[in-house]
């Protein structure tokens, strides 16, 4: 079991309005058909998180998902 979540950064300064093309362009790229394709093909999911909040959930669900499925205990 494993996963890759790749984040995006800016300065603390950098208006809103840069942030939201630039998530906009991230999305649409992302959820375009030939790399939705590509990702179908390859085996490799690929999914657009909206921003920190939605990032820190997956997160979150994976915590919890982790133990329910691997015994952490039988790990050396």
């Amino acid at each position: 079991m494993g996963q890759f979540l790749r984040s995006f950064m800016a300065p603390p300064d950098t208006p809103d309005e840069r942030i939201e093309i630039l998530n906009k362009s991230l999305q649409e790229a992302l959820e375009s058909d030939t790399l939705q394709s590509w990702a179908d093909d390859t085996g490799n999911h690929l999914e657009y998180l909206g921003g920190e909040d939605e990032v820190l959930k997956v997160l979150e669900e994976n915590q919890e998902r982790i133990p329910e499925i691997i015994d952490l205990n039988d790990i050396e």
